[in-house]
C-alpha cells in the first residue's frame, strides 16, 4: 500500500505528459511543474527503500529459506507420503451394515507411486508420523530456518502426537473388532481435519501432491496367513 502511494506520488510530481487527458486522469496523475515537490521527493525515497529491501533482505532472505528447505526437502514428502497413507487406511475401513474395521489393501498414487495397508505397515505408518518431524526438528539446520517454518513444524508435530495419544487412548491400533459407523465417521474426520492441512502445507512447500488413483485387495500374506503357515 506505501509502495503504492509512493508510485502515485512520483507520478504526479512528474512533469511528463498524460497518457490520457480526461478530468479523472488530471485530479489523480497532474500537479503544478512549478509547484512543490515534497510529495514528489518522498515517493521517489518510498520506492528507493523498497528496491533496496528486495536487494538486500528479501531475496537473500528467500533464497536462504529455500536452501535451508531443500534439506528436508526428502523428509517432508516422506511425511506427505506417510500422512496420506494413513489417512487412506482410514477411508479404506470396511464398511457393511453399519460396521467397520480394518482390512488390508494395496493402492496406486498418480505419480505411480505404489503402497500398502496390512498391519506390518500400518503399525510403522504410525511411527513415522511423528518421528519425522522430530527428526527435522533435531538437525541443526533447522535452527537457522525460517521463523514461520519453525513454527508450523513445531505446531504440526505437537497436533499429530496429540491425535495419536487420542486414536491410542481410544481405539485399537489393529484390531479385528468392529467399530460403529458413526464413531467411525467421527474418527475420520478428526483425522482428515487435523492431518490433512499440514499434508497440503508440506506439498506446498513441495509442490508434490499425492492422489489414490487405484484400490486393489493386498496380494501378499495376510498375518492370518503367516501364521497358518507356521502351524
Amino acid at each position: 500500500m506505501i509502495l503504492f502511494i509512493g508510485v502515485i506520488w512520483v507520478i504526479r510530481g512528474s512533469t511528463a505528459p498524460l497518457i490520457v487527458d480526461n478530468s479523472i486522469f488530471r485530479n489523480l496523475f497532474f500537479s503544478d511543474p512549478t509547484g512543490d515537490k515534497t510529495t514528489y521527493n518522498i515517493g521517489i525515497s518510498l520506492i528507493a527503500a523498497y528496491i533496496f529491501y528486495l536487494v538486500q533482505v528479501h531475496l537473500p532472505e528467500k533464497k536462504r529459506v529455500k536452501r535451508n528447505l531443500s534439506v528436508f526437502s526428502f523428509a517432508h514428502r516422506h511425511e506427505i507420503y506417510i500422512i496420506n497413507q494413513y489417512i487412506v487406511a482410514w477411508q479404506q475401513f470396511f464398511k457393511d451394515e453399519g460396521v467397520c474395521q480394518f482390512h488390508e489393501f494395496e493402492y496406486t498414487l498418480n505419480n505411480n507411486q505404489r503402497g500398502t495397508v496390512n498391519k506390518e505397515f500400518y503399525l510403522e505408518t504410525i511411527d513415522e508420523l511423528s518421528n519425522c518431524f522430530e527428526q527435522i526438528i533435531s538437525s541443526q539446520a533447522f535452527l537457522d530456518s525460517d521463523v514461520a517454518y519453525k513454527e508450523f513444524i513445531i505446531r504440526a508435530k505437537y497436533t499429530i502426537d496429540g491425535c495419536l495419544k487420542y486414536m491410542n487412548d481410544q481405539f485399537p491400533t489393529w484390531s479385528e473388532e468392529i467399530l460403529l459407523a458413526n464413531d467411525y465417521k467421527e474418527v475420520l474426520a478428526m483425522i482428515t481435519q487435523n492431518l490433512k492441512p499440514i499434508q497440503n502445507r508440506l506439498s506446498r512447500i513441495e509442490k508434490y501432491y499425492l492422489k489414490v488413483i487405484e484400490i486393489v485387495p493386498y496380494h501378499g500374506k495376510s498375518e492370518t496367513q503367516k501364521l497358518a503357515e507356521k502351524i
